[in-house]
């Protein structure tokens, strides 16, 4: 599946961004949510005791910062982080945190929430897929559900055959909550929407886009990859033939890889992608 990349498309890139992590925070630099969404695998995957250490830090002094946080990307990713972490934290803060942060992200499918001018189908997908993750661990019983149907209803309202979801943005957004939907409730229609949809965005050419929306889009591409790997999955679902997902998530990959070292901890996105595509070996 790597042949022909270059080196250093390897676990070589997620020790180098962890040791950046690790040496911001000991420095008490600033670290966004995503470094720390980051830090949080690296410690799932290693069970490193000074990545812990760390974490549990970084954890302590975010809950401080994250109710000031405005602005629904940086909501969206403090929440996202914080439903992660619930999982493997005992401190009942971090929860009422990710409780906290699905309540002002719900609020954007309310019955007044267009009102409120959020009108971009990217960053509402990403708000949902935040309030997906979180249901397991906070405690609402119908946030699931209540996820769902908005999840549904943007796609309903959005959604052309052939066409996809509008931008190229919203396609990927869009595909990643359609799996992580796919995760907790089973409903295979919606991976198969989800591989429709990064079909649709694979005709636009993206090299020329961010950083981080290559690296979201790796991303996607191995998720996509990991469940076309599934016997079960290929047995139940028509999948696409069009291309290797984990080629495709390579490909990406490589071309934002000269980038990593200059970033710093602001090649987070990366890390997670790359620990995601390197599943797949």
């Amino acid at each position: 599946m790597n042949e022909g990349l270059p080196e250093g498309l390897d676990a070589s890139v997620l020790e180098w961004l962890t040791a950046r992590v690790l040496d911001a925070l000991s420095r008490d630099e600033p670290v966004g949510p995503v470094a720390l969404t980051f830090l949080l695998g690296r410690y799932a995957s290693t069970d490193r005791e000074d990545v812990g250490e760390a974490l549990g830090r970084a954890l302590a002094a975010a809950l401080e910062q994250a109710p000031s946080v405005s602005g629904l990307a940086e909501r969206t990713a403090w929440t996202l982080l914080f439903a992660q972490a619930a999982r493997v934290s005992d401190d009942p803060r971090v929860r009422d945190a990710a409780t906290s942060g699905v309540g002002q992200l719900s609020v954007l499918w309310s019955s007044d929430g267009g009102s409120r001018g959020v009108n971009d189908i990217s960053a509402r997908m990403r708000a949902i897929e935040a309030c997906l993750v979180a249901a397991p661990v906070v405690e609402s019983p119908n946030l699931l559900g209540a996820a769902v149907n908005e999840l549904e209803r943007l796609v309903a309202a959005h959604y052309e055959p052939g066409q996809g979801m509008g931008a190229l943005e919203d396609q990927l957004a869009t595909a990643s909550t359609l799996l992580t939907a796919h995760a907790l409730t089973g409903r295979v229609p919606y991976p198969m929407l989800a591989d429709e949809l990064v079909q649709v965005a694979l005709r636009t050419p993206w090299a020329s886009r961010s950083f981080e929306f290559n690296c979201e889009a790796s991303l996607v591409c191995a998720r996509l990859a990991e469940l076309h790997r599934d016997a079960g999955y290929r047995q139940a679902a028509v999948t696409s033939v069009n291309g290797d997902y984990g080629q495709e998530a390579a490909r990406v990959l490589s071309c934002q890889l000269p980038r990593v070292r200059d970033l710093g901890t602001a090649a987070a996105p990366f890390g997670l992608a790359l620990a995601q595509w390197l599943n797949l070996k």
